[in-house]
């Protein structure tokens, strides 16, 4: 198998355990660096067997090395964070960027996504159902096993009055359990949209989906639900099945209503809750009002690296760190002006990327697939504003990574179209051409 395969197959697979794994070890905090380190084994990898055009993905390159420059330019401006936390802040603003770079050269055919996408069904499994088993058990399910460094959040009650603890599943926290359970329902949803899936991973792929959408109703996060209907509306626009949206309606009712009588009334109420209209005003409120416009006015030129970046409170005085509840709002805190402007610049080359390569891919034998991995892309970084998602495990592996895989995908059909698919390796399949193997380019 290529390393590079091997390695990318390695870092998902831990991604779906490397809470729990922080959990056990805590105070440790080697293990927050565990999966960081195979990914610079990747980026090496990478460096040594990779040639040739990088395709949509040089046209982001520009921004995205500008917002790089532009961050670690004020390692030279003062902060009152220890050098060590502005590190952390480094890596967590772009060492997960060149993933983009990783995805891209990963992608070769449609085996390739196809064979990632049942790592992370495999993966996703357990660690669904060990988040179902914790919300049956309660916080003692972690603290039995030594697992001590996960806060306890429960959700707010229902009309019935039932709270319930958010569970964080094999992660560090619901949020980020949240994030996982929202991209890979997403894909799944793609898998089983596709043509192109067989059997076997079909019948995987309904396995997976069935206990992710279990645990997404346990963990009490329902932006992630949301987002899965949506996605799976526009997944069936885009094929042109919305004639099968009462079919896959109906699936999900009856798996919901299951759920339901399996899981109780708070959890009912909890999902259900999704229909309020309070959501609508308080998604209003937070994006047009928890902006960063008063921290930019107080200091243009932020307050140094490391200050909003949670994890450098591990290598500096907590009193030092800033709490912020948006990316942008952390950018502009701890670079100021120059940072949020060179970001702003950067996520629009990544969302106009996205949206031209709409109209051709829409028509692609692969646009379930396409949608199920760019949607998870493009919802995050619409949500910058207000959310500091890709800035944590895991949602910054899918994020970047995804960016690469989505473009590689456009790059691919762009070929298929001109017929120089089929004497490149990558060529996406078709009912005249079928798949074939390749080799490593």
């Amino acid at each position: 198998m290529n390393p590079l395969r091997t390695v990318t197959f390695i870092i998902f697979a831990y991604t779906t355990v490397e809470g729990l794994v922080i959990n056990l070890l805590y105070p440790n905090t080697l293990p927050f660096i565990f999966k960081d380190v195979v990914i610079l084994v990747a980026y090496l990898s990478l460096m040594t067997t990779s040639h040739g055009s990088t395709g949509s993905l040089a046209k982001v390159g520009g921004p995205l090395m500008l917002f790089a420059m532009v961050t670690c330019m004020f390692l030279i401006m003062p902060s009152q964070v220890s050098l060590l936390g502005e590190l952390v802040a480094i890596k967590q603003r772009i060492f997960y960027i060149p993933l983009a770079w990783l995805g891209y050269r990963y992608m070769r055919n449609h085996d390739d996504l196809f064979d990632l996408l049942k790592v992370m069904a495999w993966t996703a499994i357990p660690a669904c159902i060990f988040g179902i088993y914790l919300y049956f058990v309660g916080p003692s399910g972690l603290t039995s096993l030594g697992a001590n460094y996960s806060a306890v959040f429960n959700s707010t009650a229902g009309e019935h009055g039932i709270a319930f603890w958010r569970v964080p599943g094999t992660f560090t926290s619901p949020g980020q359990y949240g994030g996982f359970l929202m991209v890979n329902t997403v894909l799944f949803a793609g898998v089983l949209f596709s043509p192109l899936a067989d059997k076997s991973q079909r019948t995987l792929t309904i396995a997976a989906l069935v206990v992710a959408l279990g645990a997404l109703m346990v963990s009490g996060s329902r932006t992630p639900l949301l987002f899965f209907g949506l996605s799976s509306v526009v997944m069936l626009t885009v094929t042109g099945r919305l004639q099968g949206i009462g079919v896959w309606a109906g699936g999900l009712y009856g798996l919901f209503t299951v759920g339901f009588s399996f899981f109780g009334e708070g959890v009912a109420d909890r999902v259900g809750s999704i229909a309020s209209f309070e959501h609508v005003e308080r998604f209003r409120e937070t994006y047009f009002g928890q902006l960063f416009w008063p921290m930019l006015l107080q200091n243009p030129m932020g307050f140094g690296l490391g200050r909003a970046t949670l994890g450098a409170r591990h290598f500096t005085d907590w009193a030092n760190i800033m709490l912020v509840e948006s990316y942008f709002a952390l950018v502009v805190a701890e670079t100021g002006v120059l940072g949020v402007m060179a970001w702003v610049v950067a996520l629009a080359a990544i969302m106009m990327a996205i949206v031209r390569s709409f109209s051709v891919m829409r028509s692609a034998p692969t646009n379930a697939l396409w949608c199920a991995i760019v949607l998870p892309v493009l919802m995050n970084g619409l949500l910058t504003p207000i959310n500091t998602g890709i800035d944590s495990a895991p949602v910054n592996l899918y994020f970047w990574f995804f960016l690469g895989i989505g473009l590689k995908m456009y790059d691919l059909e762009l070929m298929r179209r001109s017929g120089a698919a089929s004497q490149n390796s990558g060529g996406w399949p078709t009912p005249e051409r079928p798949a074939y193997p390749v080799s490593y380019q």
